[in-house]
């Protein structure tokens, strides 16, 4: 009984451990942002999904109008990451901007088109 008692513990112990070293590199960016910046207001939004990539949205509103809209998926991509940014302008207007980057310390990604 107690060598029974010692696996489950060393177990559930272990996938502990597992589901910590598993968590995304990316983890830091999960969370929701609000701020201004002369009179528009901006709201963020990310999340971190099993496969290790970044889901976000930004929109700014300026006067309750939404004026600009962006989706980004940011991707493992070899040693680095690919990112896809999707900008919507308030005509309705998309742009599509692939970018490859890589993290630059524990909490900064930088990107290049």
């Amino acid at each position: 009984m107690r060598l029974a008692r010692q696996a489950i513990c060393t177990s559930v112990l272990m996938a502990g451990l597992s589901a910590a070293c598993l968590a995304s590199p990316l983890s830091w960016l999960e969370g929701s942002y609000h701020g201004a910046d002369d009179g528009t207001q901006i709201e963020e939004n990310w999340v971190i999904g099993d496969d290790g990539q970044a889901i976000g949205t930004t929109v700014w509103l300026k006067h309750g109008v939404v004026t600009l809209r962006e989706t980004a998926q940011i991707r493992p991509k070899g040693k680095g990451y690919q990112m896809c940014l999707w900008i919507t302008h308030q005509d309705g207007k998309s742009t599509r901007i692939d970018m490859s980057g890589q993290l630059e310390g524990p909490n900064r990604l930088n990107f290049r088109t």
